[in-house]
C-alpha cells in the first residue's frame, strides 16, 4: 500500500482532469489514429519517436473524451497529456501541468525529473494509498481528506496515548 507501483490506466482520469481545468470537456473531440510523438512531448527531444498503442491495437478514429476514458484508450491519453503539459507551463502564472495536478490530489511520489508522455499510461510510481486518495477526493466532489489509518490509542487503562486531530478538508479541484 506505501511502495510505489506502476498504477497502470488507473492514473489516466489524472491527466483528463487536468485538461479539464485547461477547458476541456467530457464531450471535446479527440482523435484516437496512430499517432507519434517526442518522449517527452517537447518538440526539441532528440530521444526516437513514441508510437502509443490501444491495448486492443485497434483505434476508433474521431471520439469524445467521455468515449476515450471509458474504453481507456492509450492514445488519447497520450494526445492530452501533450496537450496538458507533464511540468507547469514557465509562461503561465498559475501551476498547470499534470504533476501540480497530481500534487494537488494527494500524490507525492512522482518525483523525478525526467518523466515522458507515457506517464499517463502508468510510467511513474505511486502508491496505492495515494491513489485510493485521489479517488476519494473525486468521489468527495473535489474536497480532499487525507486519508488516515489511526483515530486513537487508548492504554491499558483507557486513558487516551494519541487521538488523530483532523485538518480542515480541502476543495483541491472543482
Amino acid at each position: 500500500v506505501i511502495n510505489p507501483r506502476q498504477p497502470g490506466s488507473s492514473i489516466k482520469p489524472l491527466t483528463y482532469l487536468a485538461a479539464f481545468e485547461k477547458g476541456w470537456t467530457p464531450s471535446t473531440l479527440i482523435w484516437d489514429v496512430p499517432s507519434e510523438f517526442t518522449p517527452s512531448g517537447k518538440p526539441d527531444d532528440p530521444g526516437p519517436v513514441y508510437k502509443p498503442v490501444n491495448y486492443g491495437g485497434g483505434n476508433m478514429g474521431p471520439v469524445t473524451v467521455r468515449t476515450a476514458l471509458a474504453n481507456s484508450l492509450n492514445i488519447p491519453a497520450v494526445k492530452t497529456l501533450a496537450y496538458v503539459g507533464i511540468y507547469d507551463d514557465p509562461n503561465t502564472p498559475y501551476q498547470d501541468g499534470f504533476l501540480s495536478m497530481a500534487s494537488r490530489l494527494g500524490i507525492t511520489s512522482l518525483t523525478r525529473p525526467d518523466y515522458g508522455l507515457s506517464l499517463t499510461l502508468g510510467g511513474g510510481e505511486v502508491t496505492l494509498l495515494e491513489l485510493t486518495g485521489v479517488y476519494a477526493t473525486l468521489a468527495n466532489n473535489g474536497v480532499r481528506v487525507p486519508p488516515v489509518a489511526i483515530t486513537k490509542i487508548l492504554d491499558h487503562s483507557g486513558n487516551v496515548v494519541y487521538e488523530y486531530k483532523p485538518s480542515a478538508p480541502t476543495q483541491v479541484i472543482r
